[in-house]
């Protein structure tokens, strides 16, 4: 079982999962830790990008990397911080990209990530 900071993507034909739907980071002291499962992915897409993560009023969130970017095949942990505290709970979206081989184009989705303060 994963940490509730982990995020699994899960690539499937004509789709994705994101496990869990609404992963917790405690912003400022852990990561977030990004793994692509291409188990079901049966050639359908060749990458996987985590990026554009905005508050709730729409701003962009102090993060590093700013962009997560896995290419097929690649089932190691990507991690990305956020580089700053929060006081309460917030909700932050992000989007998730997945490109497609064949024909190339795009498929972009909106998930989001929950926001914890440090105790």
């Amino acid at each position: 079982m994963h940490t509730p900071n982990h995020v699994v993507i899960q690539p499937k034909p004509y789709g994705v999962d994101v496990l869990p739907s609404f992963p917790e980071v405690r912003a400022g002291h852990e990561p977030l830790l990004v793994t692509v499962d291409w188990s079901q992915n049966r050639g359908f897409w060749n990458k996987v990008e985590l990026h554009s993560l905005l508050d709730p009023l729409g701003k962009p969130c102090d993060v590093f990397p700013d962009r997560l970017a896995v290419l097929l095949g690649d089932a190691s942990d990507a991690a990305l911080m956020f580089n700053f505290a929060v006081k309460e709970r917030i909700p932050i979206k992000f989007s998730l990209t997945l490109h497609r081989v064949h024909p190339a184009e795009t498929f972009t989705i909106d998930p989001g990530v929950i926001l914890k303060p440090y105790p």
